[in-house]
């Protein structure tokens, strides 16, 4: 999952890149919106080198743009078939799905923390199925559709922004240009790289700690081994050890076994030792008496 996220970033990196678009925090430029003073905006930054911005009245009326601007500008229900900027211009938050067997279109809306908000099931007449919009269920007119399913102008993402200004709020449309196949073709030669660059990292990272974890290990293995032996011979020595709790608990437990068995041996060689002496004291006092009789 995490590897899947940072190959899209990267990806998404490559096509900004190549198309000149930023990550943009609109409330940098908040003076320049107040004032309206819009060639004072780095546009470019956002919608990339072939894309344009417009900006609209509270009428949906255009009253600048960087590029051609749209004749007769946006109706209040066409502004709502365009999803909000979310700080990257081409991420649309809008995807559309063809679904082939009824010859419908499920367009799904989502949030800028990439949860989905709402859908809409279109027939292919164009007439919402299911879902509103603009708080209506009337049937699309074209160039709603097309602005939902992003047919309006393939090569372009569309997002708007609104703010409020000193003569009172306006909308920003950005149309931000889409990578075209070099672009893809390249991104996609990049990431399989990096992908097989993670793989190889993987592997010398897992050949690395697997390393690591047998020199860890043989080292208290071999004291023991050796210890084990000593204790076969007879010699038995305390194993010295300092290393990870775990094998230094092992050693710890080996060296109060040893012990032990050093002192069962002692206590039952003194034993021995008793038994001897009581055995030569009991035929000493045997012989004093016969002894004593043939004198």
């Amino acid at each position: 999952m995490l590897l899947g996220l940072a190959v899209s970033e990267i990806s998404d990196m490559i096509y900004s890149s190549a198309l000149g678009i930023q990550s943009v925090d609109m409330a940098d430029y908040q003076k320049q919106l107040y004032n309206e003073s819009y060639s004072k905006i780095a546009f470019e930054k956002i919608v990339g080198k072939g894309g344009y911005a417009e900006v609209l009245d509270e009428s949906g009326a255009v009253v600048y743009s960087t590029g051609v601007a749209k004749l007769g500008g946006y109706t209040q229900r066409e502004l709502e078939c365009i999803s909000e900027f979310s700080g990257y211009a081409t991420y649309g938050g809008v995807e559309a799905v063809s679904l082939n067997e009824s010859n419908e279109t499920l367009v799904i809306f989502y949030s800028r923390a990439g949860d989905e908000k709402s859908r809409l099931l279109i027939a292919a007449d164009k007439t919402l199925v299911a879902g509103e919009v603009g708080g209506s269920s009337d049937a699309l007119t074209d160039t709603e559709f097309a602005l939902l399913t992003g047919a309006y102008e393939p090569d372009f993402a569309l997002t708007q922004y609104s703010f409020a200004t000193k003569s009172g709020v306006r909308t920003i449309i950005f149309h931000a240009q889409m990578p075209d196949d070099s672009m893809y073709i390249a991104a996609s030669r990049i990431t399989d790289m990096i992908n097989i660059g993670y793989i190889i990292v993987g592997i010398l990272m897992f050949m690395l700690m697997a390393y690591v974890l047998a020199r860890k290990v043989k080292k208290p293995l071999a004291l023991l081994d050796a210890a084990i032996e000593n204790v076969a011979t007879g010699k038995a020595e305390p194993v010295l050890y300092k290393g990870p709790s775990e094998f230094t608990q092992i050693c710890d437990s080996f060296n109060a076994m040893s012990k032990r068995l050093d002192e069962s041996e002692a206590q039952r060689q003194a034993l021995e030792a008793a038994r001897q002496k009581l055995l030569a004291d009991i035929s000493h006092d045997l012989k004093t008496p016969v002894t004593v009789i043939r004198g």
